[in-house]
């Protein structure tokens, strides 16, 4: 629906209301949604990230959320100071 000027201020539609995921619907009337972040404390390593999703769940989470990251693109080096004049960059863990 359009207002006087042709703007958007509504929208019709004869579909059921919300988002589904799964047998999961997201809408103003259902239970919260909890998604855990697990980002890349993985380290990349499919074990431990399994056990990131085992304590997400534990903890009430509907699912989990990760991210990859090519580290070495990142970061100019492992994070630790190898020398007076060199730069430390903290890691991603660190920063929280």
């Amino acid at each position: 629906m359009l207002d006087a000027r042709g703007r958007l201020v509504a929208l019709a539609s004869n579909e059921e209301a919300g988002l589904h995921i799964g047998d999961f619907v997201l809408d103003s009337t259902g239970p919260v949604f909890v998604i855990a972040e697990i980002g890349n404390n993985h380290n990349g390593d499919v074990n431990m990230a399994k056990r990131h999703v085992d304590h997400a769940i534990a903890a009430g989470a509907n699912c989990a959320k990760f991210q990859m990251r090519h580290m070495a693109s990142l970061y100019r080096d492992t994070g630790k100071p190898t020398g007076p004049m060199r730069i430390w960059v903290p890691s991603t863990y660190s920063t929280y």
